[in-house]
């Protein structure tokens, strides 16, 4: 489709539609893979290659012929970084449980600073205001001072009167 001229009954708008169609639709075919075609590669079967993954690179690797030629070489250096991490990284399970850890850390960590007390809010209020005016002192210590011309401006009306 990138090598394929437009006519009058395909235009050059309707073969860009479906040079981004296309892929997708290789994509959405394979999602129904049978078993069968399935690679299992590496010890007791580590990593397995469905044919969705091989149309997701296939359909991958078409974008970056028709829309980013001239950035070939890091598209493809990305993608293969990529898939590298997706062999050798992380599970999903495993990125979930940190995501779970990082967010219960991060909550209770947000869940201790608020005040439970009529008194604890009042502590937060002053030091919130001591926060404020700390800020603020700042902000105005940071100010400079106008530049003054080196020169005072050439006034023409009060060359010809005398003082």
């Amino acid at each position: 489709m990138y090598h394929a001229p437009a006519s009058r009954l395909v235009g050059r708008r309707d073969l860009h539609f479906l040079q981004c169609l296309l892929p997708v639709g290789a994509i959405c075919i394979s999602l129904g893979d049978p078993a069968p075609l399935r690679f299992v590669l590496g010890r007791q079967g580590r990593f397995e290659i469905e044919p969705t993954e091989l149309a997701v690179a296939g359909a991958y690797l078409t974008y970056v012929y028709c829309f980013a030629r001239a950035y070939a070489l890091q598209f493809v250096g990305g993608g293969a970084m990529a898939v590298l991490a997706f062999f050798f990284g992380p599970s999903s399970q495993q990125v979930g449980d940190w995501f779970c850890r990082t967010w219960n850390w991060a909550s209770g960590a947000v869940w201790s600073v608020i005040p439970k007390t009529a008194i604890g809010a009042g502590i937060m209020a002053i030091t919130a205001a001591f926060g404020f005016l700390g800020l603020g002192a700042a902000v105005s210590l940071r100010k400079r001072a106008p530049v003054l011309p080196l020169e005072p401006p050439n006034n023409s009306e009060s060359e010809g009167t005398v003082e």
